[in-house]
């Protein structure tokens, strides 16, 4: 992914990144710090707060319609 990002931003752009920042490794970080030398850069972070505690029971996840049935 990082190539790709360095043949499309170069300087002065900018640069807005969302994401839960879970997974991100310290080259990663170091990447994104390099990033920011020559571009702004907005990280936004976004956070569910059902992710932190799963509830234990078991849940259906429905859109409240039923399917017809034949």
């Amino acid at each position: 992914m990082v190539g790709k990002l360095n043949n499309i931003i170069t300087h002065d752009f900018l640069v807005i990144i969302i994401s839960d920042f879970h997974r991100y490794n310290p080259e990663m970080v170091q990447y994104l710090s390099m990033l920011s030398q020559h571009n702004d850069v907005v990280l936004v972070k976004v956070f569910d707060p059902m992710e932190v505690e799963l509830p234990s029971e078991k849940m259906t996840l429905t859109n409240t319609k039923k399917a017809n049935q034949s």
